[in-house]
């Protein structure tokens, strides 16, 4: 969603990225009881400003097994400014998001 927008990338978004990128790697990979985490994070190789998040509904609800689509961006102002969130909402016929 974000591509189009270009974010110049300073020395202390960089630092920030990483910072998140190892918290996020560790976080991650610690589910529950020894599973993985229903969440999955992403970036584009040539911009390190953009993330896009993965997270499976979890079980025994109306969301189980539903997966939910985000896309982050990282103003140059990170950590100082939040990111920018932009869902994707994908519907099949006239299926409601909320039950």
């Amino acid at each position: 969603y974000f591509v189009q927008q270009a974010t110049l990338g300073t020395r202390a978004l960089m630092i920030a990225v990483r910072r998140e990128m190892v918290v996020l790697r560790k976080g991650l990979l610690e589910g529950s009881e020894g599973v993985p985490a229903p969440i999955i994070v992403r970036t584009y190789s040539s911009r390190s400003d953009l993330f896009r998040a993965m997270v499976v509904g979890p079980p025994d609800t109306p969301y189980a097994h539903v997966p939910f689509f985000f896309d982050f961006a990282l103003p140059a102002d990170y950590p100082r400014e939040p990111p920018r969130a932009h869902f994707h909402a994908h519907y099949v016929g006239n299926e409601r998001l909320n039950p």
